[in-house]
């Protein structure tokens, strides 16, 4: 499977803010970077050598729930990196 990176979730955020508005602070528009590193690992976390997010669905919703309840992004808009993305 091939998982979005930090860069491509920034990527995503800069195209939406872009596309839909909303502010976004150079370079990357991160408020909480730490919390996008752990999110990054998180996704692709096995225990007992099982994945804990087996579907692409279960996937969405880890990506969903981190950038919107930790607050990422500066601009306040994360529910915009995924409209007209993924849904």
């Amino acid at each position: 499977m091939i998982y979005l990176n930090k860069a491509d979730i920034a990527f995503i955020n800069q195209r939406t803010v872009a596309e839909h508005g909303g502010n976004f602070m150079p370079p990357r528009n991160f408020l909480h970077e730490e919390n996008l590193d752990y999110l990054v690992e998180a996704v692709q976390a096995e225990m007992f050598g099982e994945p804990l997010y087996p579907t692409l669905i279960d996937k969405a919703a880890v990506y969903c729930f981190n950038i919107i309840g930790n607050h990422i992004f500066t601009n306040g808009r994360s529910l915009a990196i995924f409209r007209g993305r993924w849904f």
